[in-house]
C-alpha cells in the first residue's frame, strides 16, 4: 500500500471508526513527519495512536460491534505483525502546550530490571534531568502496565512523548548538557542504552 494511501484513509475512514468507539474520551493520531520517508527510508511504525478510556470501559470493549468494525478497517490497512497495542498510565512531568514537533520514543527496560526498578528510575531520575532541556515545551511518560498472567509480554515498556516548537530545535536539545547527562543516564535503565524507536511526528486531535 502506498504511503499517501495509508495516511489518508488512516486520517479520514479510520478515524470516523475508532470515533465511534463506546467510552472513548480522547483520540489523538500521530503521523511520522514526511522526511522520515526520504531517501527510500522506512519507519519502523508509520502511524502511533492514541486512546483515552476509563478503567471500566475497557472491559467488554472488544466484544461491541464499534470496536469489530475498527478493528477490520486496522487489519485492512495495517500489516498484522508490525502492530503493537501497550495499556498505559500517563505521567506528565512537563504540563506545556502541543506544540508542532512530537517526538515518541519507544522504550525497553534492562533486562536485568523489574518492572517497577525501570519505572521508578525513569520516573525519579532520568525524567528530572529531561526537565531540564528548556528546549522540550511538554514531556510526558506513558508507563506500560504488566500484563495479566498467561499473556505475553509488552512489546515495550514505556512510551516518552517530548514537544518542541520546531525541528531546529528538536536538534538543538541534544546538543545540550543536559541531553548528555540524559544519554549517559539511559544505559541505567534502558536496553542498549538508548529508545529502541524513535519517531518524529505530528499529532492530530480526533476526539478531544
Amino acid at each position: 500500500m502506498p504511503v499517501e494511501v495509508f495516511r489518508d484513509r488512516w486520517a479520514t475512514v479510520h478515524a470516523e471508526k475508532v470515533s465511534r468507539l463506546p467510552g472513548i474520551q480522547r483520540y489523538v493520531q500521530n503521523m511520522p513527519l514526511e522526511s522520515v520517508y526520504s531517501r527510500g527510508r522506512e519507519p519502523q511504525f508509520d502511524a502511533v495512536a492514541e486512546f483515552w478510556f476509563e478503567d471500566d470501559h475497557l472491559d467488554g470493549l472488544t466484544a461491541t460491534p464499534g470496536y469489530a468494525a475498527m478493528e477490520a478497517d486496522a487489519l485492512a490497512l495495517a500489516d498484522p505483525p508490525s502492530m503493537a497495542c501497550l495499556r498505559i498510565d500517563e505521567i506528565p512531568l512537563i504540563d506545556g502546550p502541543r506544540t508542532p514537533l512530537k517526538l515518541i520514543m519507544f522504550v525497553r527496560r534492562r533486562a536485568d530490571l523489574s518492572v517497577s526498578r525501570f519505572q521508578d528510575h525513569w520516573r525519579d531520575v532520568h525524567g528530572p534531568i529531561a526537565v531540564r532541556n528548556s528546549y522540550i515545551r511538554r514531556y510526558v511518560q506513558a508507563h506500560v502496565r504488566e500484563r495479566a498472567a498467561g499473556e505475553p509480554p509488552a512489546e515495550f515498556d514505556g512510551v516518552g512523548m517530548v514537544w518542541f516548537d520546531t525541528p531546529a530545535d528538536m536538534r538543538a536539545s541534544g546538543t545540550t548538557p543536559e541531553a548528555a547527562e540524559a544519554s549517559e543516564d539511559g544505559a541505567r535503565f534502558a536496553e542498549g542504552g538508548v529508545p529502541s524507536v524513535v519517531l518524529p511526528t505530528s499529532e492530530t486531535v480526533v476526539v478531544a
